[in-house]
């Protein structure tokens, strides 16, 4: 199962990057290019900002954190345009400054490299997924744990799989039983359970494009 990776786990990055940067260039922690004491680098991540998911002609926006200094003095900073984009493929995808634009049918790895270190995430153009929820902790759902993380997997024709959850629209019926409620987007896929039944919770990626799994909530 692929691991999925939260906005509110980057908002929060980007966060304490700013805040130590502006922070430490007054007590000697120097930003990575400026200053007598700059860290090094010693991480870099990529991860989508919008579905990686699209039609053939249709964009998603990636971006990347640098991680810098070591683990006594470690900060991240957003360095989206300041790395070198790659598609090993233009023919499924071009990129520019993060931009992806789909150009064809499939799948590529999308790279950002800066000094040494490089990494990448995937997006798949034109294909329809086969979308599967799953579920944190054991098979059963109770009201004495009234929260339980779901999560979307997309699997592809081409056997490619990548982690929705961030991207679906999460939703459950009937009403009364279990609830998403995440209006500022920083929990997808957290459910609240209100009472006891069964429910069948969707996830939606787009029109079409939809995964189901129906669960009973015990006392």
């Amino acid at each position: 199962m692929i691991l999925p990776f939260r906005f509110s786990d980057v908002r929060m990055m980007i966060v304490l990057t700013l805040g130590i940067t502006t922070t430490a260039c007054g007590g000697g922690y120097s930003t990575p290019s400026t200053g007598s004491q700059a860290k090094p680098l010693t991480n870099l991540s990529v991860y989508p900002q919008s579905s990686p998911s699209i039609p053939v002609g249709g964009t998603a926006k990636l971006f990347a954190i640098a991680t810098y200094g070591g683990p006594a003095a470690e900060f991240t900073k957003e360095v989206t345009k300041s790395v070198t984009w790659t598609s090993p493929d233009k023919g499924v995808a071009t990129v520019t400054t993060g931009q992806v634009t789909g150009t064809g049918v499939g799948s590529v790895a999308i790279t950002a490299k800066l000094g040494s270190y490089s990494a990448a995430t995937t997006v798949v153009v034109g294909l329809t997924p086969d979308i599967t929820i799953t579920s944190d902790g054991a098979g059963t759902f109770s009201l004495s744990q009234p929260q339980r993380q779901f999560f979307a997997a997309g699997t592809y024709p081409d056997s490619t799989v990548i982690d929705l959850t961030n991207f679906v629209k999460w939703s459950a019926s009937p009403a009364g039983v279990m609830q998403f409620d995440d209006p500022y987007g920083l929990e997808p896929g957290l459910a609240t359970f209100i009472s006891t039944g069964t429910a069948t919770i969707t996830a939606t990626l787009k029109a079409g494009e939809e995964g189901n799994l129906t669960v009973t909530v015990d006392p």
